[in-house]
């Protein structure tokens, strides 16, 4: 049995029900619209992943280039050391 707003099928088979399943969404989604929004997100709330939460905090850093490019060479100098290849 599926189940969406105003939609609703079962069938005496899974294959029957699928079948009713795929009819009913399309017929429900023949009489939506779908209407794109921006939604601008909020630096005042944090989520608790770090990762989120300091998602773009360089953006602006004009030292930032300098410093990705310092990790770089020092990641394949200690690639170069442990015999590994970049």
């Amino acid at each position: 049995m599926l189940e969406l707003p105003k939609c609703v099928t079962e069938g005496k088979t899974s294959q029957e029900a699928l079948k009713n399943a795929q009819e009913a969404v399309v017929e429900m989604l023949s009489h939506s619209e779908v209407v794109p929004i921006q939604i601008e997100p909020r630096s005042d709330i944090k989520t608790g992943n770090p990762w989120i939460d300091n998602f773009g905090c360089f953006q602006n850093d004009p030292t930032f280039d300098d410093f990705l490019a310092e990790m770089e060479a020092y990641r394949r100098e200690l690639d170069q050391e442990e015999g590994r290849q970049a």
